[in-house]
């Protein structure tokens, strides 16, 4: 085959796979978007555990992923309402169980950048308002009998969470014991004893009275346990297992217990004392 042949042959073969090249180029940096918008829905007559295995750390904060145990007892067994495009929710051998959806194991294998976003998935995301920077919440809802719920956080090894906050809300409990390395959300709760153990993560309580809690404070690298005391938080007792420095809101405590659990100094701020107090 002469060499004019040759060029001309392979002329042709560039120019007719351009189009499916150009084609695969535009498939593999198109922006991939999730939106939370996306809801489904999941029902079971029963759970005797729960576990989310879903992180969400390269594109969420804690506080952005939440489960929020939602006591209902009109509900006939428990209903899960979830973000479909972000996880998927299943049943096996009575464990209720979250994780990340299909489509986004694959997306992580692929190292294919997502992002996550609360857009209307009716727009174009390329449009000009919309943004891979729109805030965007990741919230399971789980409603069940008060129960249920009061037998899940009752048992340790019931409940597991990978990532993320737990909110719990409208309770009222004999005991709470939360030992799991995630932020916790109390939302007018009604607690007799409570210990919380969270490492160095979020604490917030709103309209919560509580009338014994040992908390727990914990460092890791530039980060450490700290709370939030929102409108309406009241703790009697508060008896602090202190290895790291925290900041308290004097007014929504009684009396306050500082027990250090390490050799390493320790410093305990405490603001808003708006009446006398005795300090040691």
């Amino acid at each position: 085959m002469k060499t004019t042949t040759k060029i001309i042959i392979g002329l042709i073969a560039v120019t007719y796979l351009l189009p499916f090249t150009g084609f695969e180029i535009e498939r593999t940096t198109e922006k991939v978007f999730l939106h939370t918008s996306v809801r489904a829905s999941f029902k079971a007559k029963e759970a005797t555990a729960m576990a989310s295995y879903a992180v969400y750390s390269d594109q969420l904060n804690t506080d952005q992923y939440r489960i929020m145990l939602i006591p209902d007892d009109k509900v006939g067994g428990i209903v899960v309402d979830y973000p479909a495009e972000l996880v998927e929710v299943s049943l096996s051998k009575g464990v209720l169980q979250i994780n990340k959806t299909k489509r986004i194991a694959q997306l992580d294998r692929n190292s294919i950048s997502y992002y996550i976003t609360k857009i209307d998935p009716q727009k174009d995301p390329n449009e000009e308002d919309s943004t891979e920077d729109a805030p965007a919440n990741v919230i399971v809802y789980i409603k069940a009998p008060t129960k249920t719920i009061k037998t899940l956080l009752a048992n340790q090894k019931a409940f597991y969470m990978a990532f993320g906050t737990l909110d719990l809300q409208d309770l009222d409990l004999e005991t709470l014991d939360i030992q799991k390395n995630i932020s916790l959300s109390l939302r007018r709760c009604t607690i007799k004893n409570a210990t919380i153990n969270i490492g160095p993560q979020l604490l917030t309580t709103y309209k919560t009275r509580i009338n014994n809690l040992t908390l727990y404070t914990k460092a890791y690298s530039s980060i450490s346990t700290s709370i939030d005391e929102q409108e309406g938080t009241y703790v009697n007792h508060l008896v602090l297992k202190a290895a790291s420095d925290i900041i308290l809101n004097h007014t929504a405590y009684g009396h306050i217990k500082v027990e250090k659990i390490n050799t390493m100094p320790l410093s305990i701020t405490l603001n808003n004392i708006q009446e006398n107090a005795i300090l040691k």
